[in-house]
């Protein structure tokens, strides 16, 4: 799919994904109201040519306790459906999946941008 075609969101039996374009790539993210932060995996980072990371000594903690480490921050602009453009910071966690989260700092970033 492509960002241009002006689609919001596809819901699924399991997950709802939004679209954001990351270095003129589309990336499929999995919107997550309960997450705090947003992030991507390091499947992604590589697809977006690996981008300079910057410092991140956040310990992102899971609903059941066990702690993720983040790789880093990944601060770039973010390209939504709709044509809005704003600096996102996506922390990058060591993983093979597909899609990101969209947490609650995305969203409302979006709402006051």
């Amino acid at each position: 799919m492509n960002i241009s075609e002006g689609i919001n969101s596809i819901d699924s039996k399991e997950i709802s994904l939004s679209f954001l374009q990351l270095k003129k790539q589309t990336v499929n993210m999995q919107n997550d109201t309960a997450a705090a932060v947003s992030v991507i995996s390091s499947f992604i980072w590589d697809q977006l040519g690996r981008p300079a990371l910057e410092g991140d000594i956040r310990r992102l903690i899971c609903y059941d306790g066990h702690i993720i480490q983040s790789m880093g921050n990944l601060k770039t602009d973010a390209r939504f459906p709709d044509g809005k453009i704003i600096t996102v910071s996506l922390s990058v966690v060591q993983a093979k999946k597909t899609f990101g989260l969209m947490g609650r700092d995305l969203y409302q970033r979006r709402c006051i941008s």
